[in-house]
């Protein structure tokens, strides 16, 4: 594997990253790498250009393209292939406790399936997502946003998909340092190909990004106490219903209804301190 990049500081404030990364057909990561596109880079060859800029005060762009090629197999690919990122986000903060942010993200990657009998086809997915998110007093945050997704694969019909949410996150710092948070959600999508991923408020050392296609709504709703320095507990319960179907999940997780529910509670003592 070669992996080779470049930072330049510009006038202004502004960041230019330049990188370039070439992976043998034979190398295998133990991880996946920041830098490819597929976990196994196996095969992979790609040049990355990022820059950050801020052209105003309250005004911060932050822009990248991926551009790579295969010259191996890809799980959804069965010869060499090559395909593009692109990513755009440019944030607008008027105020220190308000922000309101858009990001563009445009996917193009050559695949093949059977049912075309393995010919190169152009998937294109893109994205796009307004978020605001407004403090008005210290102990309460509104979050919300809008995505909406087309995905279109050559002569194939396009799909699309819409996402809504809102969250509100409440602290009472001299009530046991206690955190409550309420989160709403609406999807609407056309097939699993327009499918949103969500990132959702979780427990502590817990990283919740749900997958959701179809269409429904989601309700979430957490509390979190501290009342010791070395104790907390919190409590989590999420439900999701369907609009479209009375099954969900597939094999040994599938759920006769429309509706799901997860409970999580967790307990935490810390039993050691660092000296020093």
């Amino acid at each position: 594997a070669v992996m080779q990049a470049m930072d330049l500081a510009l006038r202004g404030g502004s960041y230019l990253t330049i990188g370039y990364r070439s992976f043998g057909r034979h190398y295998y990561a133990a991880v996946q790498s920041p830098w490819s596109r597929w976990s196994q880079p196996s095969g992979e060859e790609g040049l990355y250009v990022g820059i950050q800029a801020s052209p105003h005060a309250d005004v911060t762009l932050l822009a990248s393209a991926n551009l790579y090629k295969n010259r191996w197999l890809t799980y959804k690919c069965q010869s060499p292939s090559s395909g593009h990122k692109f990513r755009i986000n440019l944030s607008y903060t008027p105020v220190k406790w308000n922000e309101i942010t858009l990001r563009v993200r445009m996917d193009g990657n050559e695949v093949t399936s059977a049912a075309a009998n393995h010919r190169l086809q152009q998937e294109k997915r893109v994205s796009y997502k307004l978020q605001y998110q407004s403090s008005p007093v210290d102990w309460v945050r509104f979050k919300g946003g809008i995505e909406i997704i087309h995905y279109r694969k050559e002569r194939e019909a396009s799909s699309d998909g819409v996402w809504l949410s809102q969250e509100i996150k409440i602290s009472f710092d001299k009530l046991c340092k206690m955190r409550a948070t309420l989160y709403m959600a609406h999807f609407d999508t056309d097939d699993y190909n327009s499918r949103v991923y969500a990132y959702m408020p979780d427990v502590l050392y817990t990283m919740s990004t749900p997958m959701f296609s179809g269409r429904g709504v989601v309700a979430m709703g957490q509390i979190s106490l501290n009342p010791h320095p070395d104790l907390s507990l919190a409590l989590r319960i999420k439900h999701v219903r369907y609009l479209d179907r009375d099954k969900i999940g597939t094999g040994n997780e599938e759920v006769d209804g429309s509706r799901k529910s997860e409970v999580k509670l967790q307990l935490r003592y810390k039993l050691f301190h660092r000296f020093g």
